[in-house]
């Protein structure tokens, strides 16, 4: 039991005080959720091939997302409407995208569209037609260095009757921390 005693002990000891040296020695991690910087801005579009007596506008809300992780600068957009109700599901558009985009200043470093608005904005919230949601896009990634860096939004309608092709509008751009 002595010999025991004699190699254990001291060896568990040296390794119960190192221990606290090995964890202050290891690299620091970056946390695992960045956090986002948002800003948000509201726009009310007009229905361009309606011109009858019911409400036709589209308010929308978009929240532009961004973050920093060391040098990537990651980016985010968050749309919300409140459309017009149609009395029923209706195609209003040939084609709608959610465009984000990262950039340092008026260099866009990378910028992503996203069709899967389109959908959301037609159907609505009920079988009736009342045109009212939300949508938010995957995470856009860039390096950035470090620079300062913002991520921007652009929502594009291609309104079916229109015959004027894609309508954009801009959104308020979001500075990462």
């Amino acid at each position: 039991m002595s010999l025991l005693r004699h190699t254990l002990v001291p060896s568990l000891a040296l390794t119960l005080l190192a221990a606290p040296c090995a964890a202050a020695a290891a690299p620091h991690t970056p946390d695992a959720a960045p956090k986002y910087r948002c800003t948000t801005s509201k726009k009310s579009i007009d229905t361009p091939s309606y011109s009858g007596p019911w409400a036709d506008n589209w308010d929308l809300t978009v929240s532009v997302c961004a973050a920093r992780s060391g040098s990537k600068l990651l980016a985010y957009a968050k749309a919300s409407w409140d459309g017009p109700a149609a009395g029923f599901k209706e195609d209003f558009f040939y084609d709608a995208y959610l465009t984000v985009r990262v950039g340092r200043g008026h260099h866009t470093l990378k910028s992503a569209s996203f069709h899967g608005i389109k959908k959301r904005l037609e159907d609505g919230d009920n079988f009736w037609g009342n045109h009212n949601g939300s949508w938010r896009t995957p995470v856009v990634t860039a390096r950035a260095g470090r620079a300062r860096a913002s991520a921007d939004a652009v929502l594009a309608l291609d309104w079916r009757g229109h015959g004027k092709g894609y309508d954009h509008h801009r959104f308020a751009a979001s500075p990462a921390r």
